[in-house]
């Protein structure tokens, strides 16, 4: 009987060593402030190192590309997306790696992440993927961006017609195309789970276009050059050049039927360039002097000046055509407060006082003396 307790009494005591041992390896291992001893990720140590030094070690060992190559994705239209398997929760990026890394061990259970810490002693451990699944918030994010990119693509026009190409532009399935998406988020899973580096995806939900009428096309671009030319109003608006085109309606068809969805089709114009355009037509106008006279205000009072800058944005730009009469004042308006002109000095009566609008005589002076450089006819004055 005295045996059997002394074997107890024993046991007691290695039991409670045990459990100090356990309570104290749970302390110590609660109090680390650095990553768990032998922990390997993307085949590099980084056991016993902080978040920081851990994220620089891989850093500096360029395991980037170990950790999550980036899926690079081709989808409709030859648009490309790359996607990260770290933020897409199939990978480990180097984001990512340090803190996965750095956060085993540390879930709250403290006899569990005991058990871990006990694994890394024993050897070797490495971190791996989470466990988690794909994270759909990032990946619809992802298509959502693609889906607008498409659009883009696609444009609203129906066509567009590329005088300096030569050719008459259309995208395969404008206003129609649908893409698949729920597929394509599929395969962007199948081939982060694969290790895949890329993917190309053009599946669409539907699988027939409406072909463009390229006969109204045809009618609606065919036409003869002109060149451009003068209203004969006296005016001397623009009326713009025509560029003349034409095309093959039947190989324009041939060449939309064999493209893909979403490519751009490019059909062959014959494009005949008009002699004389509207830039042609613009540089001839106003190209001559035919009279100036310039006058300066440098002493003039900050009120004259501002009366001078007001009447004077009044009247440029004014364009005089043949037959027309120009008027100062009617172009100016009467000088008053409310037409936001100030009291300045001005001739009244042979002597200087102070009137509302003063200084803008000296626009009308100058422009008479202009005109007359210019021997244009003084009607009054």
């Amino acid at each position: 009987m005295k045996q059997i307790r002394v074997v107890l009494s024993i046991l007691l005591v290695i039991l409670i060593l045990l459990t100090a041992g356990l309570l104290a390896a749970a302390v110590h291992v609660a109090r680390l402030d650095t990553i768990f001893p032998n922990l390997m990720v993307a085949g590099i140590e980084v056991g016993g190192l902080t978040k920081e030094q851990a994220q620089e070690k891989l850093l500096q060992a360029d395991a980037a590309r170990s950790l999550s190559e980036p899926l690079k994705v081709t989808g409709l239209g030859g648009l490309t997306f790359e996607v990260d398997p770290g933020f897409a929760g199939m990978g480990l990026s180097l984001e990512t790696a340090a803190d996965v890394a750095y956060e085993l061990g540390r879930d709250g259970n403290a006899l569990r992440n005991l058990l871990t810490w006990a694994q890394c002693m024993a050897g070797h451990y490495e971190v791996g993927v989470s466990s988690e699944g794909p994270d759909l918030n990032y990946l619809n994010g992802l298509l959502s961006d693609y889906a607008a990119s498409l659009n883009r693509l696609m444009g609203e026009e129906a066509y567009t017609a590329d005088y300096e190409g030569s050719r008459l532009l259309i995208r395969k399935g404008q206003g129609e195309l649908r893409p698949d998406l729920d597929g394509l988020r599929s395969a962007i899973i199948s081939a982060l789970r694969n290790g895949q580096s890329e993917l190309e995806y053009k599946e669409i939900l539907n699988t027939a276009f409406t072909a463009p009428d390229f006969e109204t096309v045809y009618r609606a671009l065919q036409q003869e050059p002109r060149d451009a030319a003068f209203t004969e109003d006296g005016r001397f608006e623009i009326v713009p050049e025509v560029v003349g085109c034409s095309f093959d309606t039947a190989e324009a068809l041939r060449l939309w039927e064999a493209a893909e969805p979403a490519a751009e089709v490019a059909i062959p114009m014959e494009v005949t360039w008009p002699t004389v355009t509207s830039k042609d037509l613009e540089g001839s106008l106003f190209r001559d002097l035919l009279g100036a006279c310039t006058t300066h205000y440098y002493n003039s009072s900050d009120n004259r000046r501002s009366n001078v800058r007001l009447a004077s944005s009044k009247i440029n730009g004014t364009i005089l055509y043949p037959g027309e009469i120009f008027a100062y004042n009617s172009a100016v308006g009467e000088r008053t407060e409310e037409a936001g002109f100030l009291p300045a000095p001005a001739y009244v009566d042979g002597d200087v006082k102070d009137e509302i609008g003063g200084g803008a005589c000296q626009i009308s002076s100058t422009l008479y003396a202009a005109t007359a450089f210019a021997f244009l006819e003084t009607v009054d004055r």
